[in-house]
C-alpha cells in the first residue's frame, strides 16, 4: 500500500492554472488610468494616472507612486522588469524601480499629437519606437544615444504604430497605417524583411502584443470592438488561424511572459458630458445628455449660446451643434469620413473645421473647410493637408496648421476665409507649431511650439510674426484670449493657467498663475490637441468630463490563463 501511494504521488500531474480575472483598485487620486503595461514577469502592472506613474505589485494591496516627467504616455517595460520606459513630450525616458531618477534616453523630435506613438524594449538592450509619422520604426540604445532608422513606410503607407518586440528579439510586431484604408494591418518585421500577418479592411487595429499561448493580441474597432487574438507561430513567424475576440470593449492589451493579460475596459462607450464651470472650477450645470465617442474640446459661439462637438456616429465622426440653454442638438455634417476641430467665426454665423476622407485619415487627406454655422449650404475648402483652423478677429482670414512631409513637419499658415486665397506661412515649425490665435486687438498672436521637447505657449507680433516670447513655464497648450486681449489662458497638463499680457514692442508678461484644474481627459478620447473653451469675459469655462463614479474610471483588468476560456481556439491553435 505504501509503495502504491509513493508511485501515485510520483505520477501525479498538476492541474493547469485556473482562469482568474480581477480588476485592480485605483489609488485615491482624481483621474482615470491610462496606458497599462504588465511587467514581463507578470508580477506587476504599471499605469499612468493623475500625472504620476503607478505600479501595482500583484502580491501587494496598494499601488506605489513614482514621479515622472510631465505629459508622460506609452509605458513599456525592460525585459528584466526592473526598469520601465515612457514617452514624455517628444522624448523617451527610463526609470529604475529602485528609486533612481528618470534618465533621458533620447529626443525623438516626433509629434506628440500623433496616435501612432509607441515603444518596446528589446533583449539586446535597444529600444524600438514609432512616432506615428514617415520616420517609421526607429531604434536607440536603452542607455541613451542617437536614434537611427530600422524600417521606413513603403509607398502605400503613411506611418507605423505601437511596436512590440517578440521573445528572443525574433522580430517586431507593429500596426501599419495605409494611405488608403487606415490602420488596418498587423505586420511583422524581422532581419529577413517584413510581412503582413493580418489585414482587416474597414477596421482599425492597435497595440499588438505577443502572448506565449501562441497568439498576437490586439485591439480592434469599430466592428465588435475589443481585445482580439490572432493565432501565431513563434517558430514559423506566421499567423496560424483566424482571429477571435477575447475581451469585448477592452483597449490597450499587454501580455506578460507567463501569459497574463492586462487591459483597460471601456465603460459606457466612453460617455462624456459638457458642463459649465466658474473661475474656481466649480461646476455650474451640464449641457445636454452624455455622449459616447465625442471629442474632448467643443467649440463655443461668441455669444455662448451654442457649442459644437464631433461625435462618432455610424462609423463617421460628424459635427453636432448644441443649444447651451436648452440642451438640444442638431447634426451639421453628414459626409463619410471625419469632421472635427470646429471653431466659430467672430460673428458666429460660420464655422471652420478640419475634415478627412473616409478612405484614409492621414495628413494628406486632412483639409480645412468652412460653412454656415447652422449646417445649411455647402462646405468650401480653404486649404489641403491642413488642420486646427482659427479665425482672425476680423474674420477675414483663417490661421491653420499646415501638415507637411506627411505630418512630419508642421507650419502655421493663414489663408483668406473665402475660397481661392493663396496661403501665407506665418511661423515655421521646429519641428511642430500649432494653434495660432490672434489677440482681439489684432497685434499679437499666441501659438504653441514643441521645439524644446514639450509644448510651450509663445507670443509673436501679428501679422509680421516678428519677435518671440515664451508665455508658459512648465509646458502649455490651447491658448485663449479674453475679450480685451489683456489676459491669456492655457492648459498646463490639466491645469488652466492665467497670464496677464501688456501689448507693446516687447510684450509684458506676468508669471503664470493657476486658475483651477479641469477633470482629467477620458482615456481614448479623440483630440488633435487638448483643449477647453471659455466665454469672452473669462468668467465661465466650457469643459467635458467622464460620467459615472470616479469620472467613470475603472482600474486595469488582469486575466491569468486567459486562453482557458476559449477551449475551441486552444485546440485549433495546437493543431
Amino acid at each position: 500500500i505504501f509503495a502504491a501511494m509513493i508511485a501515485g504521488r510520483a505520477t501525479h500531474t498538476p492541474s493547469a492554472a485556473p482562469l482568474t480575472k480581477f480588476r485592480l483598485a485605483l489609488p485615491a487620486a482624481d483621474g482615470a488610468p491610462a496606458y497599462p503595461s504588465i511587467a514581463p514577469d507578470g508580477r506587476s502592472v504599471a499605469y499612468l494616472m493623475a500625472g504620476s506613474l503607478w505600479i501595482q505589485a500583484l502580491g501587494e494591496l496598494d499601488p506605489r507612486k513614482f514621479p515622472i516627467e510631465a505629459n508622460a504616455s506609452r509605458l513599456f517595460w525592460a525585459p528584466d522588469a526592473k526598469h520601465i520606459g515612457y514617452l514624455a513630450g517628444t522624448r523617451i525616458f527610463r526609470t529604475a524601480l529602485g528609486g533612481a531618477e528618470n534618465q533621458l534616453v533620447c529626443d525623438t523630435r516626433g509629434s506628440i499629437s500623433s496616435g501612432g506613438w509607441g515603444a518596446t524594449w528589446r533583449e539586446d538592450g535597444t529600444i524600438v519606437y514609432s512616432r506615428g509619422d514617415t520616420a517609421g520604426l526607429m531604434v536607440v540604445a536603452a542607455k541613451g544615444g542617437d536614434p537611427h532608422s530600422l524600417l521606413r513606410p513603403d509607398t502605400s503607407e503613411t506611418d507605423f504604430h505601437e511596436p512590440w518586440a517578440l521573445p528572443g528579439d525574433r522580430g517586431i510586431l507593429f500596426a501599419s497605417h495605409r494611405k488608403t484604408g487606415g490602420i488596418s494591418a498587423l505586420c511583422l518585421w524581422t532581419e529577413r524583411g517584413r510581412k503582413v500577418l493580418l489585414e482587416l479592411p474597414g477596421q482599425t487595429v492597435y497595440t499588438p502584443s505577443y502572448s506565449p499561448t501562441g497568439h498576437v493580441l490586439f485591439r480592434r474597432s469599430p466592428t465588435t470592438p475589443g481585445v482580439w487574438a490572432l493565432p501565431f507561430s513563434l517558430d514559423r513567424l506566421e499567423a496560424t488561424g483566424e482571429p477571435f475576440i477575447v475581451a469585448p470593449l477592452g483597449v490597450n492589451p499587454t501580455v506578460a511572459n507567463d501569459g497574463s493579460l492586462a487591459y483597460i475596459h471601456q465603460t459606457a462607450g466612453g460617455m462624456t458630458e459638457m458642463f459649465w464651470a466658474d473661475r474656481s472650477g466649480k461646476a455650474l450645470g451640464t449641457i445636454g445628455s452624455p455622449e459616447a465617442d465625442a471629442s474632448e474640446s467643443p467649440a463655443l459661439s461668441p455669444d455662448g449660446s451654442s457649442a459644437i462637438r464631433s461625435i462618432l456616429t455610424g462609423g463617421n465622426r460628424d459635427l453636432w451643434r448644441f443649444d447651451t440653454h436648452r440642451g438640444t442638438r442638431t447634426r451639421l455634417t453628414f459626409a463619410p469620413g471625419s469632421e472635427d476641430g470646429a471653431v466659430f467665426s467672430p460673428t458666429g454665423d460660420r464655422i471652420a473645421y478640419h475634415a478627412s476622407s473616409a478612405a484614409a485619415a492621414n495628413a494628406e487627406s486632412f483639409r480645412v473647410v468652412t460653412r454656415r454655422a447652422d449646417g445649411t449650404g455647402t462646405a468650401d475648402t480653404l486649404a489641403f493637408s491642413a488642420a486646427v483652423p482659427r479665425y482672425t478677429p476680423d474674420g477675414s482670414h483663417v490661421i491653420y496648421v499646415a501638415l507637411l512631409e506627411g505630418g512630419a513637419h508642421w507650419n502655421l499658415s493663414e489663408v483668406a476665409s473665402t475660397p481661392g486665397g493663396t496661403p501665407r506661412v506665418l511661423v515655421e515649425g521646429n519641428p511642430w507649431v500649432n494653434d495660432g490665435r490672434v489677440s482681439p486687438g489684432g497685434d499679437l498672436m499666441a501659438y504653441t511650439s514643441n521645439e524644446s521637447g514639450r509644448w510651450e505657449v509663445f507670443l509673436t507680433h501679428y501679422p509680421s510674426c516678428e519677435g518671440k516670447w515664451q508665455v508658459s513655464t512648465e509646458g502649455g497648450q490651447s491658448p485663449h484670449w479674453d475679450a480685451a486681449g489683456r489676459r491669456l489662458y492655457y492648459l498646463e497638463g490639466d491645469r488652466i493657467m492665467e497670464v496677464a499680457v501688456t501689448p507693446g514692442a516687447t510684450p509684458g508678461l506676468t508669471t503664470p498663475t493657476l486658475l483651477f484644474t479641469r477633470p482629467p481627459t477620458t482615456p481614448g478620447t479623440f483630440a488633435l490637441i487638448p483643449g477647453f473653451q471659455m466665454t469672452l469675459d473669462a468668467q465661465r469655462f466650457l469643459l467635458t468630463r467622464s460620467t459615472g463614479g470616479q469620472h467613470g474610471a475603472q482600474g486595469p483588468t488582469v486575466v491569468q490563463n486567459w486562453l482557458s476560456e476559449f477551449a475551441d481556439a486552444k485546440e485549433s491553435n495546437a493543431k
